[in-house]
């Protein structure tokens, strides 16, 4: 399914060079095969050395699917920067969504306890439940939300709105949560 990325091509809270486990690397170094042939990058990292104890940072990163299962963010706030040709996928409930210099990605998260903060994102899909929704510099995008206010909408172009339509086991408990 969508939400789900397939086996293998997953990243869990990507924070510091240093914390990465290469699980490519590591099979290649294994089996002495350098396989070039599959540019997607899997990558896994440890939850418990986020930036702090209230924000998860995924930065720096092209061509992969990084997935946060339920009870992996569990509230902290989340900031996304610097993606290119990405899918997100967040299956559990965030404090707050920043959103800077993203390009070319599928952002799909679950509810959002305050607010989406987005700034200049091109040619990517979101998905998201929030309280506020600010969104700032985008171009070619679309955005499928629900939000309890109105969103602010500055220096845009292209930029289209419909409803969320993401589903998961845990939606609706952590729909409460939020």
């Amino acid at each position: 399914s969508l939400f789900f990325p397939k086996k293998n091509k997953s990243v869990v809270a990507p924070v510091a060079a240093s914390d990465v486990i290469d699980e490519d690397e590591k099979h290649n170094s294994n089996n002495n095969n350098n396989n070039d042939d599959d540019d997607v990058t899997s990558t896994t990292i440890a939850l418990s050395h986020a930036v702090d104890a209230d924000e998860i940072m995924i930065e720096n990163r092209q061509l992969e699917t990084i997935y946060l299962a339920n009870g992996s963010v569990n509230g902290s706030d989340v900031c996304l920067s610097n993606l290119i040709n990405c899918t997100v996928s967040i299956c559990d409930h965030i404090g707050a969504l920043r959103m800077n210099h993203i390009k070319h990605c599928t952002i799909i998260t679950g509810p959002i306890s305050s607010s989406l903060h987005v700034e200049h994102l091109q040619n990517s899909t979101v998905n998201a439940i929030m309280r506020q929704c600010r969104i700032h510099h985008c171009t070619n995008s679309k955005f499928y939300i629900h939000v309890n206010s109105e969103p602010v909408i500055e220096h845009s172009d292209n930029v289209q709105f419909a409803p969320y339509n993401v589903r998961y086991k845990e939606l609706s408990n952590d729909w409460k949560q939020s």
